[in-house]
C-alpha cells in the first residue's frame, strides 16, 4: 500500500469516527433532556416520554424524506446515451425517482417562498397541538414540543442528505454486474474483444500486411 493510499485510509477512518460520534451525540442528547422534562411532569411521565420520542421520529421521518429528495444524485443520461454501444452488457438506468425528485424539489421550494411569512404562524400552531402529549399546553410544553419537531427536522435531513450524497450515489454508480464476481470475470474477458472492434475504423488502426 502506497502512502497515498495509507493517508486516504486515515483520513476515512477519522471521518467515519467523526460522524459516528457525533451522530450519537446528537441523538443521545435531546433522549436525555427529554427523559429530564418528562420526570418532572406531574403525571403520566413515561406517557409523555413515549409520545413525544414518536414525534421526534416522525419529524425525523419527514425531514429525512426531504434530505433525500434533495440529495438524490443524478444520472449521466447524456454519457449514457453516447457510450451505449461500449456498455451493451449494462442496463441502462431507470431515472424516473430522479425525475421525480427533481420536480417534488422545485415544487417544495417554490410553495416555502410563496408561503414564507405563514411559517412561523403554522409552525406555532403544530407546536401548541403537538405539547398536548405533555399534558396542556402552556408555554413551556410548547417550547418543548417545538424543540423537538425542528430539532428532528434538521437532523433527519442532514444524515439523510449526507448519506444521499455518499453512500447512494456509490450504490447508483455501480452496475448490476459488479456485484457478481463471476459476471465480473466474464466481462474482463470480453471487454478486450470489444475494444479492439471500434479502434478498426480509424485512420491507422487497420493491420498493414508487410
Amino acid at each position: 500500500m502506497s502512502q497515498r493510499d495509507e493517508a486516504l485510509a486515515d483520513v476515512r477512518a477519522y471521518i467515519n469516527k467523526w460522524v459516528v460520534g457525533m451522530l450519537a451525540l446528537a441523538i443521545a442528547f435531546p433522549l436525555s433532556a427529554l427523559a429530564i422534562f418528562c420526570a418532572n411532569l406531574p403525571h403520566g411521565e413515561w406517557l409523555a416520554y413515549g409520545a413525544a420520542v414518536m414525534v421526534s421520529a416522525a419529524s425525523c421521518f419527514a425531514g429525512g424524506l426531504l434530505g433525500f429528495l434533495f440529495g438524490i444524485p443524478r444520472a449521466m443520461t447524456s454519457y449514457n446515451k453516447q457510450n451505449s454501444g461500449m456498455q451493451r452488457q449494462r442496463l441502462i438506468a431507470n431515472t424516473n425517482l430522479e425525475d421525480i425528485s427533481d420536480w417534488l424539489t422545485k415544487i417544495i421550494v417554490g410553495a416555502t417562498l410563496v408561503q414564507l411569512g405563514s411559517l412561523p404562524r403554522r409552525f406555532g400552531q403544530l407546536a401548541t397541538f403537538a405539547s398536548s402529549i405533555f399534558g396542556n399546553p402552556s408555554e413551556q410544553n410548547r417550547v418543548m414540543a417545538g424543540s423537538i419537531i425542528l430539532y428532528s427536522t434538521v437532523l433527519g435531513f442532514l444524515v439523510i442528505y449526507l448519506g444521499a450524497r455518499s453512500i447512494v450515489m456509490f450504490l447508483f454508480y455501480l452496475s448490476p454486474s459488479d456485484w457478481i464476481p463471476e459476471r465480473q470475470g466474464i466481462q474482463a474477458e470480453t471487454d478486450p474483444g470489444e475494444t479492439e472492434e471500434p479502434q478498426a475504423g480509424f485512420p491507422g488502426s487497420a493491420r498493414q500486411d508487410p
